[in-house]
């Protein structure tokens, strides 16, 4: 299935979580006026009032996972990858077809599901290619798509950066779990994808059992281990400049991080919500 999106549309997605939102209020008024008549004080209505709030902003997240599919998002930026993202889609759909019962398994430990089966979605945002990139991209949608999985296509109308192709993937995106891949197919995805899930779910042990829900969490791709592999290829200035950057990364924010520049991030609903939706630098 295709699902054409152009970036100035306001998504499917976002317009039932609008309703869901203006549903959650008008029944917060409804017990409100129920109370009123019921000659309750004010002061008590407005002590109930703020306790349901409380209760279904903590609980907002798990409420919703009763009523959403299982859904799997994996977010691909594309410019001008008419040659390399063909050979990326073959192995990802190849993968994600042939062990679904895997992915599943993994993916309903994080979520906390029993067997609930999953659906892929793939966003693919076509940064304002110029090559046949598009084209390629509606080919596969028609031919290679099935299981019940979907693929949207983004377009942008101009070039916009990866930073901006990246947000408005994720921000189109429906899965409770989002995937960032790069196009290149740079990480493998059947060694990947399980590894962060692995992760993911060790996060979710820690967090999920006092919050009810998929807490903001993201697990970031390393390729770090594969640095003195690819020595033999990089310039002596490109070595300066990476252990460079990897000193202020270092230092400034956290020893733990590796690699920033691997292109296979994993990211929660909440955390898709918080970082994307306050993200404002376009470029990468």
């Amino acid at each position: 299935m295709l699902v054409y999106c152009q970036h100035v549309i306001y998504s499917t997605q976002r317009i039932v979580q609008m309703l869901k939102v203006n549903l959650v209020v008008h029944v917060l008024f409804y017990l409100v006026g129920l109370m009123r008549r019921n000659a309750v004080k004010v002061r008590d209505i407005r002590c109930t009032y703020v306790k349901l709030m409380c209760i279904i902003f903590i609980h907002y997240n798990s409420f919703l996972s009763f009523f959403v599919d299982n859904v799997l998002s994996l977010v691909i930026p594309a410019y001008n990858e008419a040659e390399r993202l063909p050979i990326m889609l073959d192995a990802t759909l190849d993968y994600l077809n042939t062990y679904r019962t895997d992915i599943t398994y993994l993916y309903n430990d994080v979520c906390g599901h029993a067997t609930k089966p999953i659906q892929c979605e793939l966003v693919i945002v076509n940064d304002g290619s110029t090559d046949d990139t598009e084209r390629i991209i509606q080919k596969y949608a028609t031919k290679y798509i099935k299981n019940g999985d979907i693929l949207k296509l983004v377009s942008m109308h101009k070039n916009c950066g990866k930073g901006g192709a990246v947000k408005t993937g994720m921000l189109q995106s429906s899965g409770q779990l989002c995937l960032m891949v790069d196009a290149d197919g740079a990480t493998d995805i059947s060694d990947g994808l399980p590894k962060v899930l692995k992760q993911m779910k060790t996060i979710m042990d820690e967090k999920q059992n006092k919050l009810g829900y998929l807490p903001p969490a993201s697990v970031f791709g390393s390729r770090a281990h594969l640095e003195d592999e690819s020595a033999a290829t990089r310039s002596t200035l490109r070595t300066i400049l990476m252990y460079g950057f990897h000193f202020f990364v270092k230092t400034l924010c956290s020893p733990r991080i590796k690699d920033t520049q691997c292109g296979f991030k994993l990211f929660t609903r909440s955390a898709v919500a918080e970082l994307f939706g306050n993200l404002h630098l376009r470029r990468w």
